[in-house]
């Protein structure tokens, strides 16, 4: 591979990254000059590897690489790699060239780059075949450096290695006593130093002396810095000075005994330089070389010892030591005072005064010369003695040019480094300057209220405040002179007070009836002169018509939800500045607190929020200083922040996938770079290079991370695996996925982070396809296409011959049949003729037997009852009788008796002829029961007929005959309005006042053998007119017909005379024959039908 060649198949990728870097590089520029940065250290226990760590380096992705002495480590912000150089050589220099390949040096004769190997893994690549024989043997290459033509170039004591167009020329030391040192670029040319002869300029392949440097033959060049808009050049020399050269001309410039300790330097933009220090730390100078921050073991570093610095794009500074790496966060609008500046403990209050800072904290106060001219270290807080000891301090203000504190032990008056008790050793937790009283002023503390006035150039106590009791932490006065007071555990009072300020004339508290959303909680703050309360629900006032509290229509406009703010702060230029309490979504118990500045320009307000997410913790206080400087105060020190800054937070980064591997052997599919047809590192998946992945390794675990290196752990990622996920994920903090038994088919993993500002990332995509089994491939269908042709063919063979031969049997048996045929022809004819005679002879008989038939239908006939009869005695009645045959099983029976009627239906076993017979044995035992033996009572009817119908059947013995017949049977009685029935096996129904009723039968029938008597009861109703009877055989309700062929069931019986019922007698009879010659239609009458109706 040569990693220089096919320039032009890069020109997108590089415009892409060009356009990156220019957006980063052009976000911040300022370093802020008090404090110091955040810094995040990495321990040998953390990456795994050396102590040292001679260079640093980034790729065009973002990933960091570092010459960890026998490997380089490269790190994506989550994992940390190693790669591995053949023979372990200690590794000093890495550097790139335009292409972003990059080059490394090392000891032992070794020297070469980095490149991408088919897995996607960065591997190392040696250049020592490259080298002329004659130069093979070198000691270590100490420097690496990009030539003007983008040849690289490899520094060792003796000779110069120029890598260009995959071959390497050499150039010597003119003496060999002299030795190369150190490179440099400085304005686009390449600087290298030659000890014994000053310094080179390397152009076009070659050597020449910059004039006059002969000065520094002897000397060790440590860092060269142009000057912007001149062609002067600061030189900075080991344990010497800094030296100016101005073309030839040199003079010694800066005295600070930090520069004679300068071992590596950056460039950090136009303004500023990076330099580490050897035992020393890191200087962070100005383009003059002026050193402005100091960053030691003392204030953050975990090694004074630096081998190694690199701005990366985001500005971050790296820095490798001699026992661990650091990465310095120089380009945030915030710096840290904490325990280097002698803060350990909570900052709860602070202010300027006089050009000292002061700060309340948890043990006292403590201050420090704020000017522009800051310690470059940070500088150490001092505390102020106090006589009482430690206190806490809750506020800090300036009162007629003074400055007071508010503490656990009372109000003190501060006076530069002395603090001076006044008034009583009470606590003190806020106080305010009363309207229109200068010289006043009223605490809040242990004594409930108390009254301090300035006179003779001092505060002193004046009196406690009667008819008040109560240890409160905020207080502010009202427009109209009274005094609102609050405490997050004692809830909100407004007090009013007697002119003279000596005792509380009345004392309202205020709870959740006087619309407060909760009781606790509540603190009071002055914003824009108007008197606003925090609560768990957002910003409240009161309202004074209605004497309730009330949503602030302004700041609920602002928020647009219910939120809980527990600080509000006004700022000098009008901004407002608050702490909201956010609750985790996912652990109810867990909370943290987010800062956020409420700006208003030109009529628009808006929220800002992201710049602070940074202090996400425990926020005590917020302060404005200066025109430009805020202060948080958090739980350990205060955060700085420059209310300057233009740093764009929604600066764009990459996430990236680091590792796909097959979970069931562990083998590595991608390695996490991608590369172009010349094997140069490009940022997306070449379209041509799907991997394609055998079915039985369908289990995949993906790794991924993104190159945003401040508080890493906080990015959170959600992916997506398309073809497979109908959603993309959850934001979590978890780097990596496994998905199992894909299907075939070809996916695509997409995957996005969120950092620690809600800065999403460009997305990050890997395409591949799962194969499918083998039993599910071209080939194996092919080879199944194949076998089902050759089946087929078998098949049709084996078809072919059977017809053959079927054909032969079927000639011979054609042949035989055709004989058989003849004879059984002859046979036929003979028997036709028989058979016509015989059928003759049915058919006269047939018409005999019919005319039979008819005749005992004739005799059925008559001997059912006359329907005028029936009428006479029930004039309103109708009989709907549809035998199935010509004769029928079911009859009906008539008879009055002793002034009473006796009426029955009676269904018999069987119908046509037989039940016809039954029909007549059953009429025949009525008639003597009823007007022979005069019986009336319908129980006793019921248990004689059964009787009568078991003896004249001889049924006295089982297994004889069963046959019998069930029947409903009722006697009416007029004269008493009563009618009394009894049923075998068939119910009555009546219906009066438009509801319908049905009296239960006997479970018995009539007649079959029997082990023991049978009980028939009966039941008498009394009726009122007009009521409506019906008695009928199972041959309605039993009939199968309507669309679906099923049984027409009593319950649609039941209905059907409902709605019926009050409808004359003979109406309801042509209806009911209707519905059920319309339900039968083409289906056959399945029984006998029999259904009487009469009305009483």
């Amino acid at each position: 591979m040569n990693p220089n060649s096919d320039k032009m198949n890069l020109k997108k990728q590089l415009i892409i990254t060009l356009i990156f870097l220019l957006f980063s590089n052009t976000l911040f520029s300022q370093i802020e000059s008090k404090g110091i940065p955040y810094i995040k250290n990495y321990t040998r226990t953390d990456y795994d590897g050396n102590n040292a760590t001679y260079s640093v380096i980034q790729d065009k992705r973002g990933i960091m690489y570092f010459a960890n002495q026998t490997y380089i480590l490269e790190f994506d912000g989550k994992n940390w790699r190693k790669i591995f150089i053949p023979g372990d050589p200690n590794i000093y220099s890495l550097a790139k060239n335009n292409e972003g390949t990059i080059f490394v040096g090392a000891s032992v004769g070794e020297l070469g780059y980095l490149y991408i190997d088919d897995t996607g893994s960065m591997k190392y690549k040696s250049l020592k075949n490259k080298i002329p024989e004659d130069k093979q043997q070198f000691t270590l290459a100490r420097e690496v450096i990009k030539g003007p033509d983008n040849e690289m170039i490899f520094i060792t004591p003796l000779t110069l290695y120029i890598y260009q167009n995959d071959t390497i020329k050499t150039i010597d030391v003119e003496k060999p006593e002299n030795r190369f040192v150190n490179p440099f670029e400085v304005n686009g040319k390449i600087y290298i130093q030659e000890k014994g002869l000053g310094i080179m300029e390397y152009k076009n392949g070659k050597l020449s002396l910059l004039k006059k440097t002969e000065f520094f033959s002897n000397k060790w060049v440590v860092g060269m810095f142009g000057i912007p808009e001149s062609d002067k050049i600061n030189i900075a020399t080991w344990q010497d000075s800094v030296y100016n050269y101005n073309k030839g001309k040199i003079k010694s410039i800066n005295e600070n005994s930090l520069l004679k300790s300068l071992y590596k330097t950056a460039k950090y933009n136009s303004k500023y330089y990076v330099g580490g220090l050897y035992g020393k730390g890191l200087i962070i100078c100005d383009k003059n070389l002026r050193v402005i921050k100091h960053i030691t073991t003392n204030n953050g570093l975990q090694n004074n010892t630096v081998f190694s610095v690199y701005v990366d794009a985001d500005k971050n500074i790296w820095i490798g030591t001699n026992d661990g790496i650091s990465v310095i966060y120089a380009n945030l609008p915030y710096t840290v005072f904490s325990s280097f500046a002698n803060l350990t403990e909570a900052v709860y209050t602070s202010i300027k005064f006089k050009n000292n800072l002061y700060v309340g904290s948890s043990v006292g106060i403590f201050y420090k010369n704020f000017n522009k001219k800051n310690s470059i270290d940070g500088g150490k807080f001092k505390q102020i003695q106090i006589p009482q000891g430690s206190v806490q301090i809750w506020k800090i203000d300036t009162i007629n040019n003074t400055l007071l504190a508010a503490s656990s032990m009372g109000l003190y008056l501060v006076n530069n480094d002395k603090a001076e008790l006044v008034g009583p050793d009470v606590s003190v937790k806020s106080f305010i300057n009363i309207n229109g009283k200068k010289n006043t002023i009223l605490a809040t503390g242990g004594n409930g209220l108390s009254l301090f006035k300035y006179e003779n150039n001092t505060w002193k106590y004046e009196h406690t405040v009667k008819n008040f009791k109560g240890n409160f932490r905020h207080i502010e006065e009202d427009s109209d002179g009274s005094f609102w007071i609050s405490d997050r555990s004692k809830g909100i009072f407004r007090l009013k007070l007697t002119p003279e300020l000596d005792s509380v004339i009345t004392e309202q508290e205020f709870t959740e009836k006087d619309g407060l959303p909760s009781t606790f909680g509540n603190y009071v703050y002055k914003i824009n002169n108007r008197i606003v309360f925090t609560t768990d629900k957002g910003v409240y006032i009161f309202d004074k018509k209605t004497q309730k509290f009330i949503k602030d229509p302004e700041f609920h406009e602002i928020f647009k939800r219910d939120i809980k703010i527990t600080n509000l702060y006004q700022a000098r230029n009008g901004n407002i500045w608050f702490k909201e309490e956010i609750k985790d979504p996912k652990i109810r118990t867990k909370k943290y607190w987010e800062l956020g500045e409420i700006i208003t320009k030109n009529g628009k307000t808006e929220i800002i929020k992201k710049p602070f997410y940074k202090v996400k913790n425990r926020i005590n206080s917020i302060n404005q200083i200066s025109d430009n400087e805020l202060i948080v105060g958090t739980e350990s020190g205060f955060v700085l922040y420059n209310l300057n800054s233009s740093k764009k937070f929604e600066k764009p980064f990459l996430a990236l996938i680091r590792k796909i591997e097959i979970i069931k052997n562990d083998s590595l599919i991608f390695g996490g770079a991608f590369k172009n047809d010349s094997g140069q590192m490009v940022l997306q998946q070449n379209p041509d290079k799907i991997p394609q992945i055998p079915f039985e390794f369908n289990d995949l675990r993906f790794s991924f991370a993104s190159v945003f290196y401040e508080e890493p752990e906080k990015t959170k990622y959600k992916f997506i695996l398309r073809h497979n996920d109908t959603q993309w994920s959850d934001w979590k903090s978890k780097t990596d996925k496994e998905y199992s038994n894909l299907d075939p088919g070809t996916y695509t993993f997409i995957v996005k982070a969120k950092n620690l500002y809600n800065v999403e990332s460009k997305t990050a995509e890997f395409t591949f396809e799962i194969l499918p089994p083998w039993y599910r491939t071209f080939g194996a269908y092919l080879g199944y296409f194949i076998l089902f042709i050759l089946f087929i063919y078998g098949i049709i063979q084996l078809s072919i011959a059977r017809l053959k031969k079927q054909r032969e049997n079927l000639k011979r048996i054609v042949e035989e049949r055709t004989k058989e045929i003849q004879i059984q022809k002859e046979e036929i004819e003979a028997k036709n003729e028989t058979l016509s005679a015989q059928n003759e002879e049915i058919s006269q008989k047939n018409a005999s037997i019919t005319a039979s038939i008819n005749y005992a239908k004739r005799i059925q006939e008559a001997m059912l009852p006359l329907k005028e009869k029936i009428s006479k005695g029930l004039p309103e009645n109708f009989i709907l009788f549809k035998p199935r045959d010509i004769v029928s099983g079911d009859f009906y029976w008539y008879a009055e008796k002793d002034g009473k009627i006796i009426y029955t239906a009676v269904d018999c076993t069987g119908h046509g002829v037989p039940g016809a017979l039954m029909s007549m044995i059953g009429s025949e035992i009525l008639t003597t029961i009823v007007n022979t033996n005069g019986i009336t009572k319908a129980d006793v009817i019921l248990k004689k007929m059964n009787d009568y119908v078991v003896k004249a059947l001889k049924q006295e013995k089982e297994g004889l005959s069963q046959d019998g017949m069930d029947m409903a049977l009722c006697v009416i009685d007029k004269e008493n309005k009563t009618v009394e029935f009894a049923g075998a096996k068939n119910p009555l129904i009546y219906i009066t006042d438009g509801e319908l009723k049905t009296v239960k039968a006997s479970r018995n029938g009539i007649g079959g053998y029997q082990t023991e008597e049978k009980d028939f009861k009966s039941e008498i109703i009394h009726y009122k007119s007009p009521t409506w009877f019906y008695m009928f055989s199972d041959g309605y309700q039993d009939q199968f017909g309507g669309p679906q062929n099923r049984k027409f069931m009593i319950k649609q019986l039941k209905k059907l005379l409902l709605d019926i019922h009050y409808k004359p007698m003979e109406e309801q009879h042509r209806i009911l024959n209707e519905v059920i010659e319309k339900w039968m239609e083409n289906t056959p009458q399945t029984d006998d039908i029999l259904l009487i109706g009469f009305k009483l």
